[in-house]
């Protein structure tokens, strides 16, 4: 019934699921404790089967995945041979809990092919976007009990939650005072429109505070620069050398 109304009302889905099951079920878990990889896979199929807009599987890559020799691209050519036509987002753990990355764990000058796709389409785009993404406009996060936040990244902080306009315009005023011209720090960086800074790590992690960005930013700068000279290297040649020599991710 879910997923016929999810197929009458095109809502675009995208689907939490660790791979592998292991990783999967030592996070993602009922009350009882049960793992639940297995009734998402059935979940997914029964979306495919009536037809439904899913489009996109999103991993959280954490501790666990590096325990057991799982990297991003193992993970994504895992997926691919699971639901080829899916699309795969591979988002860094983070925040308080036992399973998140902590810097060493998390190469923030790595480039992957979804990071060239990224600048590439900001540097085409008719407008700049004063939003990294599009968090607390078109998407939220729904709990079962009907309390909504930005999305699953603000999930622990109740201060985040509304059920009710008045509620989600004061969080709506939150979230704008990080975004790119509005942010004390992001506002004076060249690379502002470049940067996929996260609303929630800037306003609820460690990553948000002075020191941080004082260290990350300059490693993300120098990564948008390589990229920036690779776009311009692969268009002067008409080809994606570059492109193609990137991981996927």
């Amino acid at each position: 019934e879910i997923a016929n109304l999810l197929k009458k009302y095109e809502v675009n889905i995208t689907i939490s699921l660790d791979i592998p099951k292991v990783v999967h079920d030592s996070n993602r878990v009922y009350c009882s404790g049960q793992g639940t990889y297995e009734d998402v896979i059935a979940g997914i199929k029964r979306l495919q089967c009536v037809g439904a807009n899913f489009r996109t599987i999103e991993v959280t890559y954490n501790k666990e995945h590096i325990r057991i020799g799982f990297n991003r691209h193992k993970i994504t050519e895992m997926i691919h041979t699971l639901f080829p036509d899916v699309n795969t987002i591979i988002a860094d753990c983070c925040g308080d809990n036992d399973v998140a990355l902590n810097n060493q764990d998390r190469d923030i000058s790595c480039i992957s092919q979804k990071d060239y796709t990224r600048i590439f389409k900001a540097l085409s785009a008719k407008r700049r976007n004063n939003y990294s993404c599009d968090v607390c406009e078109r998407s939220f996060m729904l709990t079962p009990n009907a309390t909504i936040y930005p999305c699953h990244m603000f999930y622990k902080d109740k201060a985040f939650s509304f059920s009710d306009k008045q509620g989600y315009e004061e969080l709506r005023k939150k979230i704008q005072s990080v975004n790119r011209i509005a942010h004390p720090v992001c506002k004076r960086c060249w690379a502002k429109y470049l940067c996929n800074a996260c609303p929630a790590s800037l306003l609820l992690d460690r990553q948000g505070s002075e020191a941080e960005m004082k260290k990350n930013c300059p490693i993300i700068r120098e990564k948008i620069k390589n990229i920036l000279l690779m776009i311009a290297e692969d268009s002067s040649k008409n080809q994606l050398l570059n492109y193609e020599r990137l991981v996927e991710d």
